[in-house]
Formats: C-alpha cells, sequence, structure tokens
C-alpha cells in the first residue's frame, strides 16, 4: 500500500507541477521588477543568467521563508539547485550569504544549508537523479548560469520516455521532453542551445530535438495525462 500511494503521489505532484508552470510562469524577457516582495523571486530566479546580479542574492535570501520558491513543494527543488550554482559562482560571497541565512526562521535556515552542503560538494552536476525532481535541479541551476551542459542532461534524461515498466524513469523522460519543449519557446538561449547541438549530433537526436522545437508542449502534458490513465486501468501503476 505504500509503494502504490507513492506511486500516484509522483504522478499527482508532476502533474500539478507542469500545469502550475504552464499557467502560472512570467514571461521572460519582460523586465525585471524590483527584488522588494516574495512574488518578485520567481522572475528574478528565471532571467538571472541573463543578467547575473549576485548582489542582490541576500535580498533575495531574506524573501524565500514567504515565497512559492520554498512554500510550493515542487518549486522547493530548482530554488536551492539555483542558489547552488550562485555561491558555486560566487565564493567570495559566500561568507556573507551564509550570514543572511543563519539569521532566517529553522525550515530555511535548514533548506539553504542544503545548498551549501551541495555547493561544497561540487554543484549540481555532481547530485545524481534520474527523475522529474532531478530535471528541476537541472532547470535550477542553468537559470543560474546559462550553462549548456544542463540543457544536455535534460537531453539526455529523454531517452527514459519510453520507460513504462518504471514510472519514475517514466517520469524523468516525459518531464524532460515537456520542460525542453516549453523552455525553448521562452528562453530563446534555450533553443540556441537545441539547434546547435544538432550539428554533430546522430539522426536520431536530430529528429528528437527537431520534436522539442516544433511540438506543442502541451501535447506532452497530454500524452503524460493519458499514459498515466493507460497504466492504471492496465493495474501497472496505482
Amino acid at each position: 500500500m505504500t509503494a502504490q500511494l507513492a506511486r500516484m503521489r509522483l504522478i499527482r505532484s508532476l502533474i500539478f507541477f507542469l500545469l502550475l508552470v504552464a499557467l502560472a510562469r512570467p514571461a521572460v524577457g519582460q523586465k525585471r521588477p524590483a527584488l522588494n516582495r516574495p512574488e518578485d523571486l520567481p522572475l528574478f530566479i528565471e532571467s538571472y543568467y541573463e543578467h547575473p546580479q549576485p548582489e542582490l542574492i541576500g535580498r533575495a535570501i531574506e524573501l524565500l521563508p514567504t515565497s512559492p520558491d520554498l512554500n510550493v513543494p515542487n518549486a522547493i527543488g530548482p530554488t536551492l539547485a539555483f542558489l547552488t550554482e550562485v555561491f558555486l559562482a560566487n565564493p567570495d560571497r559566500l561568507p556573507a550569504w551564509k550570514a543572511v541565512i543563519d539569521k532566517q526562521d529553522a525550515r530555511t535556515k535548514t533548506l539553504l544549508t542544503r545548498a551549501v552542503e551541495w555547493t561544497e560538494e561540487g554543484g549540481v552536476l555532481k547530485v545524481e537523479a534520474h527523475s522529474a525532481g532531478g530535471n528541476d535541479l537541472y532547470w535550477g541551476a542553468f537559470f543560474a548560469t546559462g550553462k549548456p551542459v544542463f540543457i544536455e542532461r535534460l537531453l539526455a534524461e529523454t531517452r527514459y520516455a519510453d520507460q513504462l515498466e518504471n514510472m519514475q524513469l517514466w517520469a524523468a523522460g516525459i518531464s524532460a521532453k515537456w520542460s525542453l519543449a516549453s523552455n525553448a519557446r521562452q528562453h530563446p538561449s534555450v533553443h540556441a542551445i537545441l539547434e546547435s547541438y544538432k550539428t554533430n549530433a546522430d539522426k536520431q537526436i536530430q529528429e528528437l530535438i527537431n520534436e522539442l522545437l516544433t511540438k506543442d508542449p502541451a501535447d506532452y502534458q497530454r500524452e503524460m495525462r493519458e499514459t498515466a490513465a493507460r497504466q492504471r486501468a492496465a493495474g501497472k501503476w496505482r
């Protein structure tokens, strides 16, 4: 029963996350708001790689306790990954940021201490996780750095989209496809990185990238819902 509940929660969590991001994400490219309110944090994080402002990270940390970025379960991972890579890129500022972290409430301090630990371990690339949650970490890291390696990791996860015998791997694959297709439409840098990979890729990868750049992200959401329903009806997933 415990395993069945865990599988159901994974499916519901993935569906909730995809729909939430698709409906609530601010448009990239609009003017970045002043970092005055917790509501300003999502756009600040998602557009940070375009114009890094490490001088605002201390303020961002202060806003996190009441922000959706630490209070919506599926947003915690990418937020911590974002901070991990920002910390990694600015070691000279880390002592000051640690001092700000120490002033936060116990829950926030515990979560952000995890980001500091990931930094000390070498960053998000050292975290191995073939899951939808692992993909979230790669996006958080990309938004901090703009590094193509995180898009490459996500592209590699798409190979699991047909692994229906393993729900966690399937979720990793289908969420990677959806997120790449969605973000390629909203972030010119993501689109350009995917295009650049086609140059030396084999035919299979070229076709995959063409699919990601042309398919409506909503089709992946529909595929996810339909696949989950079929697997449950067949008694393969609970």
